[in-house]
């Protein structure tokens, strides 16, 4: 979910968009049957929603998630 540059940072230092994903990370690593989300990128410019959304979609079917 790239959130490697954001690991030392404090919560209140995070952008609206860094905040997302950490959102998303947290909802995949719980494993759960099915994943229901809205606009979980919206705060992403398209480069980055782009490539989140690939490794969304990598992460659904390691774990096999419904969406």
């Amino acid at each position: 979910m790239k959130l490697e540059n954001i690991l030392d940072r404090s919560i209140f230092r995070i952008s609206g968009g860094e905040s997302q994903r950490v959102a998303v990370a947290r909802a995949i690593i719980s494993k759960p049957k099915i994943l229901l989300m809205d606009e979980p990128f919206s705060m992403q410019d398209e480069r980055s929603r782009m490539s989140l959304i690939s490794n969304l979609l990598k992460l659904v079917e390691a774990y096999d998630i419904s969406y």
